[in-house]
């Protein structure tokens, strides 16, 4: 905290040390930036008393990799530590920032936070990517570069962003990679202009980065990524056949022509909670406030007892699609529901009348990692009542490496 204050960087540095390893301490919340790459690449293959003080930085490369796809958006920088070796070359790594005019010391932080950083084993060794954003054919200052993000409307089908690869100055022997969400791909050798195309999927989080390396594997350099990311749409109910407003004041609307019930959060954004419903029209809060009596098409009429909901986010506001959510209570563990392209979850019909507490565990499970958290069902602020309405609440998923 005290850091941003002052308009600094908090960088993770060398997480893949055998002597003291990030990965096993829990991210902390607001960092700025990991690096990813320390001190020269051949001390990554000393085999030697000093490997188990020298971090190994392809493993804190694929380690920076898994969090990006695990949709989080991180910086990758690299520096050295000169604390023996007087003559220690300063240069490998090299990083580069892509700054605004003047390039002073409030414009270089401004590109580190932004992602606009290559890093190089030397200084004379550039690196270029760009997305051809207007679909043009060319390149200009209406395309995204790193750093950047790109935000793609979903009702387009079959969509292919385009990529333009440069690198200058590398050696001869040196082959460009590029790495997305689904893997790494070999496109051709350094120094002449490369192309790559990407098949986008218009629901879905993904990225683009470029890694060169030479003959014997070690790097050359790497890019951080542009990111691809789904335009958000505004939230649309639909035909609206009835609504219900409840004691706390969210307020309730069903779609007769979605099947659906939306709730409109006093505090929070709207989110559809109920689905599959046949044209629901009139709906009504039971006195309680624990369930929601809904008229269906043909005169039937249903009981929904209300549960909770709410959008599942990375520390960065990247909303994680896939994840598994459990609710236990008193009554016993809910079975696991999934978040939708959205980050969006709902765990229905927890407010049954045998609930006599309103204490809850939310757990949520993503990529074989699991975090729990611990709540009360019902509304925020109101005490003194049994809990009453669709419970909000947003997580925030950030589990110990």
């Amino acid at each position: 905290k005290v850091i941003k204050e002052h308009n600094g960087l908090v960088v993770i540095n060398h997480p893949w040390s055998t002597l003291y390893p990030w990965y096993n301490w829990p991210l902390p919340a607001g960092y700025s930036a990991i690096e990813v790459w320390l001190t020269a690449w051949w001390l990554d293959s000393l085999d030697s008393i000093l490997e188990k003080y020298i971090p190994n930085n392809r493993k804190a490369i694929d380690f920076w990799d898994q969090l990006l796809k695990m949709g989080h958006k991180i910086p990758a920088v690299g520096g050295i530590d000169n604390f023996l070796w007087t003559a220690w070359n300063l240069t490998e790594p090299t990083l580069h920032v892509y700054t605004t005019k003047p390039a002073d010391k409030n414009s270089i932080l401004q590109g580190v936070r932004k992602g606009r950083v290559f890093l190089t084993n030397k200084p004379d060794v550039q690196l270029r990517l760009l997305a051809d954003v207007d679909e043009n054919g060319e390149y200009n200052e209406n395309d995204a570069i790193i750093g950047d993000t790109v935000y793609v409307k979903s009702e387009k089908e079959d969509l292919k962003l385009n990529f333009k690869i440069l690198v200058l100055n590398a050696p001869g022997d040196a082959d460009v990679f590029v790495i997305t969400k689904t893997g790494e791909t070999k496109i051709g050798a350094a120094g002449t202009p490369l192309t790559y195309t990407l098949g986008v999927d218009p629901t879905g989080f993904n990225y683009v980065w470029v890694e060169v390396k030479n003959g014997n594997g070690s790097m050359i350099g790497l890019t951080n990524p542009i990111y691809i990311e789904p335009k958000t749409r505004k939230y649309s109910v639909g035909t609206p056949g009835g609504i219900a407003v409840d004691d706390y004041g969210n307020l309730y609307v069903s779609s007769n022509n979605k099947g659906t019930i939306a709730i409109f959060p006093k505090n929070d954004k709207p989110l559809t909670f109920i689905s599959g419903l046949n044209q629901p029209g009139d709906i009504e809060i039971t006195p309680d406030g624990r369930a929601l009596i809904i008229a269906e098409a043909n005169g039937k009429v249903s009981r929904h007892f209300f549960g909770i909901s709410g959008h599942v986010k990375d520390p960065h506001g990247t909303p994680l699609s896939g994840a598994t959510v459990f609710v236990k209570t008193r009554l016993g563990l809910s079975k696991g529901y999934s978040t939708d392209a959205e980050g969006v979850y709902t765990v229905p019909d927890l407010l049954r009348p045998e609930l006599w507490d309103d204490y809850a565990e939310i757990t949520v499970e993503y990529q074989g990692k699991r975090q729990t958290f611990i709540t009360y069902l019902g509304q925020p602020g109101i005490y003194g009542r049994r809990a009453f309405g669709q419970t909000i609440r947003d997580i925030t998923f950030s589990p110990p490496y």
